[in-house]
């Protein structure tokens, strides 16, 4: 918390709140009645507007933001150590969620993902019991950010009505009230999302951190508040990439509306949707390691779960996510080989998680019933 405050010296800690200070930015916009609608780094759904306006109320921006991140650390956290309890729980996943912290280091209260991350957590421990207050509060996720729908996935078949239905009224309902309070503008997120180039730090990028490492020129610029490869063939490899990530994640939404993924834990399976939806994207920020390790905390605090060697790859890439942003950050952009090294073990260390995940999740398949 105190490098995330910028009280501890960090290296090149001035990079680890640019974010934050946008954030305190957009709360004090957003409170005085007015929303980002021409910043093209607005990117969050509109019930985030709510809680950067919360940040916002106190003095210095951000304190005010920090200890919001801290708040819904420390509710996952509760939740974690009350799952651990009950019958058939483990405390390995709130030690996971402990160790998180230290491995992605201040870009964990530093960033805004942990938020939605913490409404994952919560969604994940309550769906199996309760499937339409953990559908609903998995809604309130996505309702910050997009990929918390994906832990739906989690969803056994049969439960899935109830789950979608109490996702749809808490996402439906937070972003009928933002409509309310900002009107169309609320939907200037859309814009910014569909826009994004392929950033240097992404999957599909890592050909492109090869060649420049090799001495090829590749040029990376700024946009949409990230860094991006600007070079021939890099739409095409984000397009592509895109489109693995729909297969495969086609493949495990028929494999769970046909009942086939009764059999697997639930929080297995909504990590590997979403661990895919993170190696085919077209931006893989260091902050990304909080969903998944937020998703393996839920996976590991249960006994059957078949996660932890995905657990294992992850926590390891995230360490040296760390090390690379902020510290080699402007050597990774320059092609520096050693920076371009962290790089690639960081991206190989996450694709295996990923494969690994996803074999295990559909090795797990059973017959749908009746069939």
């Amino acid at each position: 918390m105190l490098a995330s405050l910028d009280l501890l010296g960090y290296p090149r800690g001035g990079l680890v709140m640019t974010d934050v200070t946008l954030y305190g930015g957009w709360g004090r916009m957003l409170a005085a009645g007015s929303f980002p609608v021409d910043d093209p780094t607005w990117q969050y759904p509109p019930l985030a507007a709510l809680l950067f306006v919360v940040a916002a109320q106190v003095p210095d921006a951000q304190t005010g933001f920090t200890l919001l991140a801290f708040a819904a650390d420390a509710a996952a956290m509760a939740g974690l150590l009350v799952a651990a309890r009950r019958p058939g729980g483990r405390y390995a996943g709130a030690l996971l969620w402990v160790v998180a912290a230290l491995l992605v280091g201040p870009i964990f209260l530093a960033r805004f993902d942990v938020i939605p991350t913490a409404a994952v957590i919560g969604g994940l421990l309550l769906v199996a019991r309760r499937p339409g207050w953990g559908g609903a509060v998995i809604g309130i996720g996505a309702a910050l950010k997009i990929w918390p729908v994906l832990a739906l996935a989690a969803v056994r078949r049969a439960q899935l009505p109830l789950a979608i239905g109490g996702f749809l009224a808490a996402l439906l309902g937070a972003t009928a009230a933002m409509w309310a309070w900002f009107g169309s503008a609320a939907w200037s997120f859309l814009s910014g999302q569909s826009e994004r180039g392929l950033q240097i730090e992404s999957v599909a990028a890592l050909p492109y951190v090869i060649a420049h490492a090799l001495g090829s020129r590749v040029d990376v610029v700024y946009r949409y508040g990230s860094m991006e490869v600007d070079a021939g063939g890099a739409g095409l490899a984000a397009t592509l990439a895109t489109a693995v990530g729909l297969v495969l994640l086609g493949l495990l939404a028929l494999r769970r509306l046909q009942g086939r993924l009764d059999a697997v834990p639930g929080p297995d399976v909504a990590f590997a949707a979403v661990a895919v939806s993170v190696v085919t994207s077209r931006v893989f920020s260091p902050q990304y390691s909080i969903w998944l390790l937020g998703i393996l905390a839920v996976c590991l605090g249960a006994r059957g779960s078949r996660m932890g060697l995905p657990a294992g790859l992850v926590a390891v890439a995230a360490l040296i996510a760390q090390a690379l942003f902020p510290p080699l950050y402007p050597e990774l952009i320059a092609g520096d080989p050693g920076a371009a090294w962290l790089q690639i073990s960081r991206i190989s260390l996450v694709v295996a998680a990923t494969v690994i995940a996803l074999i295990r999740v559909l090795r797990g398949t059973t017959q749908a019933s009746g069939s």
